[in-house]
């Protein structure tokens, strides 16, 4: 392994190019980068609740809070109480993100389609699974936040 290149160096130059790239294509909605995948998640589900949106994205809670209360003033998202549990909130989309969902979808279909362009069928099935591979092996560390 003598003479690689940081892999973190190279995954964190993707991650502020990707950035880039989803803050370019959604600033006329005024919906940040980190927005994307609370908001997507919320869309895939009936109802989620601030607990599993933390879990699933692998978010600590305050991040979580701040992501969801953006989107909630930007009226893409809204909270109800829970009927079973009058403490939490259960958290649903609107109308109004219901609409660009389709476009946030289309963003990351062709942001993926860019990244992986040069890329043989082989080769895009190893990428996802060593980075699937990668994302297992730092797994333990969520745990020790």
């Amino acid at each position: 392994m003598k003479d690689r290149k940081s892999i973190g160096k190279l995954i964190s130059i993707i991650y502020r190019y990707s950035n880039i790239y989803f803050q370019k294509e959604f600033m006329e909605y005024n919906l940040g980068y980190g927005q994307i995948p609370v908001l997507m998640y919320v869309a895939d589900k009936e109802a989620v609740t601030l607990k599993s949106i933390t879990k699933c994205l692998k978010l600590d809670k305050g991040t979580t809070s701040s992501l969801v209360s953006k989107l909630e003033s930007n009226k893409y998202i809204f909270r109800k109480k829970n009927q079973s549990d009058k403490r939490e909130y259960n958290i649903f989309i609107t109308e109004k993100a219901k609409k660009i969902i389709p476009k946030i979808k289309q963003a990351r279909k062709e942001w993926t389609e860019l990244l992986l362009s040069d890329f043989s069928e082989e080769e895009k099935i190893m990428t996802f699974n060593f980075l699937e591979k990668m994302t297992n092996n730092v797994e333990f560390l969520k745990k020790k936040c």
